[in-house]
């Protein structure tokens, strides 16, 4: 009886196993096939967007371009051209006081009029206004990190409030290091954004329609 017992035992965890282990081969061919769509994706990806006019003239539009998208005066970067899905992706970003909004989005070809490209200097005009466009960044910032300071300051009891010392300065220092580079790295974009910039149109559609050049 016990012997019969424990082949029947035996056989369960065998099924068991053969279950688990098709699992896993069902997993890791799904895997599979999701790194090759994946690859495939990024693979058909370019950093740049060749365009031709109807008399065979073109204009490359490169990753960190500014671009428009239609009616749409929103300033947005350009970041890649996907050939596989026929979309471009762009990402906006924009100083609201506060905080810095950045978004990624993505737009089908297909949906898209025209786009226009920024032809300005924006390089020169970011270097001379990323160290002052810091102050832009953190002044709100740190008026906020101030007041969550003195606030911190009536809680813990402290008569003098001194940022730099006891339970106060693992506030303070981390909340400085985050307002600081924050502003550091969203200075630049925010800074290439200003001015009204000139702008070439380029139409997607119609009979002076651009065609893509990228193959």
């Amino acid at each position: 009886m016990k012997f019969i017992i424990s082949l029947i035992a035996l056989n369960l965890l065998s099924a068991e196993y053969s279950l688990t282990a098709d699992d896993d081969k069902k997993n890791n061919r799904s895997a599979a096939v999701s790194n090759i769509d994946s690859a495939q994706y990024w693979a058909q990806t370019n950093v740049s967007l060749n365009l031709k006019d109807p008399i065979g003239l073109g204009v490359l539009i490169k990753k960190g371009q500014q671009i428009k998208i239609n009616n749409d005066n929103r300033k947005l970067f350009f970041q890649g051209y996907n050939s596989l899905s026929n979309t471009i992706t762009v990402k906006d970003i924009s100083y609201k006081v506060f905080y810095t909004k950045r978004k990624k989005l993505e737009y089908r070809l297909s949906e898209i009029d025209r786009i226009k490209l920024r032809l300005d200097n924006t390089f020169n005009r970011a270097l001379l206004l990323w160290y002052p466009n810091i102050f832009v960044h953190v002044l709100p910032q740190a008026v906020i990190g101030g007041v969550v300071t003195g606030i911190a300051g009536v809680i813990t009891g402290e008569k003098h409030i001194d940022r730099s010392k006891g339970a106060l300065s693992s506030i303070f220092y981390p909340m400085m290091i985050y307002i600081m580079g924050n502003g550091f790295i969203n200075s630049w974009p925010t800074a290439k954004k200003v001015g009204k910039g000139e702008w070439l149109s380029i139409p997607l559609k119609g009979d002076s329609a651009w065609k893509i050049a990228n193959k």
